[in-house]
């Protein structure tokens, strides 16, 4: 099935500015909190925050 809507989205990054935004995440992440939950915590907390609602 191909896209039901039309993409308007039309712009390329140059190297610099995709360079320049992944070290910006790189850099966010490694200011985390040693402490931070990792994607398996997260996805079993939010497992648990469903079924303690009942």
């Amino acid at each position: 099935m191909g896209n039901l809507t039309e993409n308007r989205i039309n712009r390329i990054l140059d190297e610099t500015a995709m360079t320049n935004a992944l070290a910006a995440i790189t850099n966010l992440e490694t200011e985390l909190p040693e402490g931070s939950l990792d994607n398996a915590q997260r996805d079993s907390f939010r497992i648990y925050e469903q079924y303690s609602s009942y």
